[in-house]
Order: structure tokens, then sequence, then C-alpha cells
């Protein structure tokens, strides 16, 4: 009985993954091209100088947010990532919500690779059991190709 709950829980938890890698992709796409857009328009109008003038400031903003968010490690809620990133309409609030939604991701995937783990291994404590009180109950070697 424990077998079977570990391995729903994990179920639901690669479910969980899943659902995250197809919320941030399409997140994390939108804040690449908003970003990619708004780096070559500065660039046409300002050349070299341009670019870093918008560049510079924006890519150290997003990778001070993205610093802070991966030390922190929290697993967002999808539909509010969902959410954030329909109101969010400049690069950096798109950025953050693609940094969220990439930590999320990750986040979900590693909680889905324990909980495999662990179903996996109380499975197979479970089938020792099993294999172990049949020989014990009957007196017969048990089968290991069960």
């Amino acid at each position: 009985l424990a077998a079977e709950e570990t391995e729903r829980a994990a179920e639901a938890k690669v479910d969980h993954a899943a659902a995250a890698a197809g919320t941030a992709y399409p997140i994390v796409t939108e804040a690449v091209q908003l970003a990619v857009a708004d780096l070559v328009a500065a660039f046409n109008s300002g050349g070299l100088d341009g670019l870093a003038h918008e560049g510079v400031p924006l890519m150290q903003a997003i990778q001070t947010y993205a610093v802070d968010a991966i030390m922190t490690g929290e697993i967002a809620d999808l539909e509010l990532l969902k959410e954030r990133a329909k109101i969010a309409h400049s690069v950096l609030p798109k950025a953050q919500v693609a940094i969220d939604a990439g930590v999320t991701l990750a986040g979900s995937a590693r909680e889905a690779i324990g909980a495999t783990a662990v179903a996996a291994s109380s499975g197979a404590a479970a089938d020792i059991t099993s294999t172990t009180n049949q020989w014990r109950t009957t007196g017969s070697e048990p089968s290991l190709h069960d």
C-alpha cells in the first residue's frame, strides 16, 4: 500500500514537472524574443553605444534577479506565472517571469526525480518483503523471476 502511495505521489510530481515545462517554454520564448527586439532596436537607433546604453543595465538587472531567484529556489504557482506573463509588457518584467518559470521547472523536475527514486525504492522493498514472506509461509524457495 505504501509503495502504491509513493508511486502516485511520484506520478503527481512528474505531471507537475511536465506542466511546468509546458508553462515555462512559451514564457521564456516570448521574453527572449522581446529582449532581442529591444536590443536590435537600440542598436539600430544608436549603434554600439545605443546597444551598450540599453543592454548593459538590462543585463545587470536580469542577472541580479536571476541570482536571487536561483538562491531562493521558490517553485511558483503555474497559473500565477501565466497571469504574470500576460501582464508583463516590457523586457525586464518578461525576463523576471521567464526566470521564475525556469526556476520552477528546475525545482519541479528535481522533486519529480526524488519522488520517482523513492517510489522505485519503496516498490523494490515491497517486492522483497512479499517474496520473503512467501518463503516464510510456504517454506518453498521464492522465485526471483516472478
